[in-house]
């Protein structure tokens, strides 16, 4: 269910900051070699909401991840370090948009929120969490 007073997530965002991402992707069972490639990237972020309806493209030099969903309904998608789809759903927590995998009870946690002006991704497994902080391109007038 949608909160009266869900965040704006649209706009294009880029990585400014993280904190502990090698640790949250060694939890995930990511190897060395990908974990440093992570680790050396810095995506850009283009979100698309409309009430709960979200596309989420995340780019970089190496790939491209589109998520198209709407919150409270399930749909699949790839977990970035993994080549099977699974199922997964977003729901609102307060202001927070919270992603879980449906099938894996002890699956990892995807949380975006607005924390001052970042975009903030926060990553748990179990009990590793790595956040990422991302800042909204200003527009061209």
């Amino acid at each position: 269910m949608a909160s009266n007073n869900q965040a704006n997530f649209s706009g294009t965002w880029h990585l400014v900051k993280s904190h502990n991402l090698e640790s949250f992707l060694k939890e995930c069972g990511v190897g060395f070699m990908r974990r440093n490639l992570a680790k050396a990237v810095s995506p850009v972020v283009y979100i698309t909401q409309d009430g709960d309806n979200f596309v989420i493209k995340t780019d970089t030099v190496h790939r491209s991840v589109t998520l198209d969903f709407s919150v409270d309904v399930k749909f699949k998608s790839f977990l970035p370090w993994e080549a099977e789809e699974v199922l997964m759903v977003a729901t609102w927590e307060g202001d927070k948009l919270v992603i879980k995998t449906v099938e894996r009870e002890n699956g990892p946690v995807f949380s975006r929120y607005i924390e001052e002006d970042h975009l903030v991704l926060e990553q748990e497994m179990n009990s590793v969490t790595c956040k990422r902080y991302f800042k909204r391109k200003e527009v061209a007038n």
